[in-house]
């Protein structure tokens, strides 16, 4: 691979849109059902939001373990346990 620019320059513009006739969004097959496309956590059921809300903290307290054990290996505090084993 070479980082030289390719030789071909002249693109050709994108075709115009076709004048076909226009689809009424109104149309069942062009307008999905409204609560499939919504997310969990925007559900109007109870459960799905639920099930949303309690995936977001579980993903919240994650980041937040990751980042205690960064910084717990970073400054070498010791709170997940001594960095070494004892000398015997």
């Amino acid at each position: 691979m070479s980082a030289k620019k390719s030789k071909q320059t002249n693109r050709s513009a994108p075709p115009p849109p076709a004048a076909g006739p226009a689809v009424s969004p109104s149309t069942p097959a062009a307008n999905p059902a409204p609560a499939s496309n919504v997310p969990w956590i925007e559900s109007s059921n109870p459960r799905q939001r639920l099930i949303a809300q309690i995936v977001m903290v579980g993903a919240w307290i994650y980041v937040a373990a990751l980042c205690l054990l960064a910084v717990d290996k970073w400054f070498n505090l010791g709170i997940f346990g001594p960095q070494m084993p004892p000398l015997p």
